[in-house]
């Protein structure tokens, strides 16, 4: 039951709390310095770095070298840029490294060759192959970008197929034309979806029958696990605090959808 995401606001908050003796006694010999110091000396360097990718050379968030070796060649600025396949771009921006994915420190080992295997198939790969095929007319749009766009390769303006309560309106959707995806957005989409189905199935695959051993044993009073056992230390906290918390939300929710007219 080791959830890597815990682990590090676990050491944050032993860092923040930890005595001076529970930090000596539990350090290891050779390592003289306390948690808490190293935790700020890290947060000051990190926020001082953070000004040159953030605000000085903004630059430094995507760079890619390869691509200024030959900056008009437009195949070669496609697969290497940072707006192309981003062959050889290289991030220096920690925002930038975890904006889609979880650190690289939390992470473990095992996923990140998984990632990168995904990532190569689909990225340097698949998408290469279908946008230099041109399918799905993919060579009317830029490689990677965000953007909706219409078939005759101009943006797509949503306010145009939405009737007045923000829902699609078909004959106008029908009339103004279908959305067009770039090639990496439209590939990647896939896989998204298929993620869904995939976990369901790797843990049924790999962990159902530990998942059902620890039903049956959760089942039987009698037993318990090692961290119902830890928990039975604490108090239970009272039915009433979460009756005030639902309540609380329940209404907060209505009021703002009311008013920032979020609903009809």
């Amino acid at each position: 039951m080791i959830w890597p995401a815990d682990l590090v606001t676990c050491s944050f908050f032993r860092a923040l709390h930890e005595t001076k003796e529970e930090d000596l006694e539990n350090n290891f010999s050779r390592w003289k310095m306390s948690w808490f110091k190293l935790f700020c000396i890290v947060s000051g360097c990190s926020f001082c770095y953070y000004w040159f990718p953030g605000y000085i050379f903004p630059l430094l968030s995507a760079f890619s070298f390869i691509c200024i070796m030959k900056p008009k060649s437009v195949i070669f600025s496609q697969i290497t840029g940072v707006s192309g396949f981003g062959l050889g771009t290289v991030q220096f921006d920690w925002n930038s490294l975890t904006s889609f994915l979880h650190s690289p420190i939390i992470v473990p080992g095992w996923a990140h060759v998984n990632i990168l295997v995904g990532f190569i198939i689909i990225g340097w790969i698949l998408s290469p192959l279908l946008y230099y095929t041109n399918s799905w007319d993919g060579k009317k749009f830029p490689v990677g970008t965000p953007d909706i766009y219409r078939p005759d390769d101009t943006l797509y303006d949503v306010s145009f197929v939405l009737d007045e309560q923000s829902r699609l309106n078909q004959t106008a959707y029908e009339t103004y034309g279908h959305i067009r995806l770039t090639i990496l957005y439209a590939v990647t989409y896939g896989p998204f979806f298929a993620i869904l189905t995939a976990c369901i199935m790797h843990i049924t695959l790999y962990h159902g029958k530990e998942i059902i051993r620890q039903l049956n044993t959760s089942l039987a009073e009698s037993t318990n696990d090692i961290h119902a056992k830890l928990m039975l230390r604490y108090p239970e906290a009272p039915e009433w605090w979460y009756s005030v918390l639902f309540i609380a939300n329940v209404v907060v929710t209505c009021l703002i959808c009311h008013f920032g007219q979020l609903m009809p």
